[in-house]
C-alpha cells in the first residue's frame, strides 16, 4: 500500500488548500487547488 504525505497551505481566513491533480480519460492532467473545509475557519 502506498502512503504519501500531503502538503497544504493556509489561506487568509485559516482555510486549508491542497494542490491536487485531475486526470482526464484522454490523459490530460490539470493541477488545481482544493479547499478543505475544517469547520475552524471564519
Amino acid at each position: 500500500m502506498r502512503q504519501d504525505m500531503i502538503f497544504g497551505k493556509f489561506g487568509d481566513e485559516d482555510e486549508l488548500f491542497f494542490e491536487i491533480e485531475l486526470i482526464a480519460a484522454d490523459g490530460l492532467e490539470i493541477s488545481v487547488d482544493a479547499l478543505l473545509d475544517t469547520g475552524f475557519s471564519w
